[in-house]
């Protein structure tokens, strides 16, 4: 007698796909995100651009609700501590040498960010991605309890009100801040535009990046658990699980509007910097576990919408710049670079929001076309075949194929 057979377990070709996609869709987000809130402006939404309208307005309000870069940039972190933990299992299974590897691969990682962000753009993701991998490869195999208590820890030093907290916009500090980056970013030389952005990557560490390692570390243990828990190996038996996840991102959404409107304090108001101790962390905790319910509820729909066979062949056109996603970051900071600042087209602090996110959208649906056509000849994205070369031992050095995915 013939035993029903269990809902089928997507294969690793599909399961691929489906990281890809939201990947993916995480990178437009970033890319949005990062051309709004800091190719344009100076860092920290503290300078309007003349001649703003009504329409941006409304995208303002997206880019501050919706489509918040901080909850943009946890999704992002989310999926590549996802992918992260596909590729380390691989590695792992190849022998005794393997941690050596996955440490000479977050090493390469490093250099790489290091290079962005010194010559290229000074908001770059990938030291931050490189660090946090680093601290948490002891913790490859351990159980999915283990990691979720990870990022509960990671969470609450985020959180602990020790850290420094951001001059208001109407300070002396920021002022002379904002005039300076508009004079360095306008019209200066590259090496003006570098300078500048050293100082402005010193400002941003001392007020966000160094505490949002922990968010990021937080980001990385979440998606390694979700890896371990089977969500994309059997992604039928989970759909009641993650349809209440993008139930509760709607009511973090809510609350995130309600935050914005100002019904709910903000951290980032200067008024925020004068609660007691306790209350800073305890609001500084809600406000990390909105965003990221808000981040679990952007994959869940996306994943939901690609059991949908209408859906799923309009996204999975996307599966290519998912693939080569490190090339197709970083080539949007050359080609944005080049069009903000001085040594290109000098357009900072020029465009209003509106028609900067629309020229990202365009510029992504571009970036869709060249990986297609770039994957239907290569293996890997350039970028991604220069890292997988330089870390690989001379006995794996042979690149995988494209399908194998996650980097």
């Amino acid at each position: 007698m013939s035993h029903p057979r269990p809902a089928a377990a997507v294969s690793n070709a599909q399961r691929i796909d489906d990281i890809d996609v939201v990947r993916g869709m995480a990178l437009c987000g970033v890319l949005v995100s990062n051309l709004v809130e800091m190719f344009r402006v100076p860092w920290g939404r503290t300078y309007q651009v003349p001649g703003t309208g009504r329409i941006d307005d409304y995208v303002d309000a997206l880019m501050g609700t919706a489509f918040q870069g901080n909850v943009i940039h946890l999704t992002f972190s989310l999926i590549f501590g996802l992918g992260m933990a596909i590729s380390s299992e691989r590695v792992l299974a190849t022998g005794a040498s393997a941690h050596r590897l996955l440490v000479r691969k977050q090493l390469i990682l490093l250099v790489i960010g290091l290079i962005h962000a010194t010559l290229i753009w000074n908001g770059d993701v990938l030291v931050s991605y490189a660090l946090v991998g680093l601290a948490i490869l002891p913790f490859l195999r351990s159980r999915t309890r283990t990691l979720l208590l990870g990022a509960l820890v990671m969470a609450i030093i985020f959180c602990l009100p020790i850290y420094p907290v951001r001059p208001s916009p109407e300070s002396v500090e920021n002022t002379q801040r904002v005039a300076r980056a508009l004079e360095a970013y306008q019209n200066g030389t590259w090496w003006d535009v570098q300078a500048q952005g050293m100082s402005d990557l010193r400002y941003m560490w001392r007020y966000a990046v160094a505490r949002h390692l922990f968010a990021e570390g937080m980001a990385f243990c979440l998606g390694f658990a979700v890896w371990r828990g089977g969500l994309l190996t059997a992604p039928e038996q989970h759909r009641r699980a993650m349809q209440w996840t993008l139930m509760g991102g709607a009511v973090s959404l809510i609350v995130v509007v309600l935050r914005y409107a100002g019904f709910l304090p903000s951290v980032s108001s200067s008024s925020f910097g004068s609660f007691g101790p306790a209350a800073r962390f305890l609001w500084q905790f809600a406000y990390l576990v909105t965003n990221t319910q808000l981040a679990f509820a952007y994959c869940a729909g996306i994943l939901l919408l690609l059991q949908r066979p209408f859906w799923r062949r309009w996204l999975l056109s996307i599966v290519p710049l998912g693939r080569t996603c490190l090339s197709n970051y970083l080539m949007q900071s050359i080609v944005f670079g080049f069009i903000f600042y001085g040594y290109g087209l000098g357009q900072y602090g020029k465009q209003r929001t509106a028609i900067t996110a629309l020229c990202g959208i365009l510029f992504y649906v571009v970036q869709v076309v060249l990986s297609t056509i770039w994957l239907r000849n290569f293996r890997l994205g350039p970028v991604e075949w220069l890292w997988r070369t330089l870390y690989s031992s001379p006995s794996n050095s042979r690149p995988a194929p494209a399908r194998a995915g996650a980097p």
